[in-house]
């Protein structure tokens, strides 16, 4: 067999197999939300943004169980089209996929057209969810119903077709629902290693870091062990501790309030306008006040500048910066002036220059008043290249 052909089909076999071998997906717990109740579907997708990644081995098994299921279509799709393109001797290079183990996996969103599926998923029931999460290559559907009835507000949560939730509401969705959907969606996706935890701040205005990310809800899902717990809040400053988590289900973060302190504001120009956590200061001096705070200064022909202050300054000095100085084509027009003012002291001093040689070669016959002109335009150039550069390096210094 001539080595050309030989060299296609085993090239040919080699993408075939790579095609049968690599899912097209990427792996992870694909899951759609659809429903014409936006508040609720809102909070469902917040509340599977709260769990890091699928850890549950029986979710892991499904997911491992569906790629498969993906390989082994796309090997029968490379098969055929091998038969296709009458290249069956290259069937042998395609390895049959082997179903793979998971420990963890991400979570990946996938958006459905509500107008397209709803009713579809309304009337269809659980043949409906098993179609569309097939077509859609998906591992979770999340089917909302909603029903109002007087003040009340009835939510059936179908999940792939089953009742995976009912509520019934007539006040604040969040408060009475976000603990409910986590304790569920918790047990369906999270294996030991992690655990919920609803959050007390003391105080409760505190504003809380877990390992550096912000955490607005009063729950959270944490990884069982040792965590990074930062809090900040007026009249409290900034704290900052470790502390190892494991099967209790509350975390209690507290501040210790801090003694206020004095603060003088000292400010370029000094006729500035303060404000103190957006309170105008009459004076500079601020005799009681905690960290952190917010200073913001303004003065006209000024750019208004904030300052955070995170710890007890006794002194604050701020420089405002004059409103040109944000106008970029000033500061070019000043170095344009600038090189412009070089250009013409380098010009005319090689003038006098050259004057000064033609006059040596003539024998001093050269005009004394064109020479006196050349030294006069040639100081005034030079001074004139000290008072820009003077002014250029003045303004690009702000």
């Amino acid at each position: 067999m001539p080595r050309n052909i030989i060299c296609k089909r085993l090239l040919s076999g080699i993408i075939i197999m790579m095609l049968a071998v690599f899912s097209l997906r990427a792996g992870g717990w694909r899951y759609a939300v659809v429903g014409e109740d936006e508040e609720y579907c809102s909070l469902l997708e917040s509340v599977i943004d709260m769990i890091p990644s699928v850890t549950d081995e029986n979710t892991l098994s499904l997911i491992a169980q569906r790629e498969y299921r993906d390989r082994v279509v796309s090997y029968e799709k490379s098969v055929a089209s091998a038969y296709s393109q009458d290249k069956a001797s290259t069937i042998s290079t395609i390895a049959f996929p082997t179903l793979e183990e998971i420990s963890e996996a991400e979570k990946e969103k996938v958006q459905l057209s509500l107008d397209s599926y709803y009713p579809f998923l309304e009337e269809g029931g659980e043949d409906a969810n098993r179609y569309l999460c097939q077509i859609n290559d998906l591992d979770a559907l999340f089917f909302v119903k909603s029903e109002t009835e007087g003040s009340l507000r009835s939510i059936t949560l179908y999940l792939n077709g089953e009742v995976f939730r009912k509520a019934l509401f007539s006040s604040d969705l969040k408060s009475f629902e976000e603990e409910e959907l986590l304790t569920l969606l918790s047990s369906l996706l999270l294996g030991d290693g992690y655990s919920t935890y609803r959050i007390i701040r003391n105080p409760d205005t505190a504003s809380l870091l877990i390992d550096g990310e912000a955490v607005s809800s009063s729950f959270v899902v944490l990884e069982k062990g040792s965590h990074t717990f930062s809090l900040s809040s007026y009249g409290y400053g900034n704290a900052k501790y470790s502390m190892e988590v494991g099967d209790e289900k509350t975390i209690e973060v507290t501040m210790e309030r801090e003694e206020p302190h004095s603060v003088y504001v000292s400010s370029l120009p000094w006729d500035s306008k303060v404000w103190v956590d957006g309170i105008e200061k009459e004076d500079k001096f601020i005799p009681s006040i905690y960290s952190p705070f917010t200073l913001t200064l303004e003065s006209d022909g000024f750019s208004t500048l904030s300052y955070e202050s995170g710890k007890k300054d006794s002194v604050v000095r701020i420089s405002l910066k004059p409103e040109w100085t944000s106008d970029s084509s000033i500061l070019e027009k000043k170095k344009n002036s600038f090189y412009s003012s070089i250009f013409t002291t380098l010009l005319s001093f090689g003038g006098m220059v050259a004057a000064e040689a033609v006059d040596k070669i003539n024998g001093g016959t050269t005009a004394a008043l064109s020479r006196v002109v050349l030294k006069g335009v040639s100081i005034v150039s030079l001074i004139n290249m000290f008072r820009t550069a003077v002014d250029y390096y003045s303004y690009s210094g702000f």
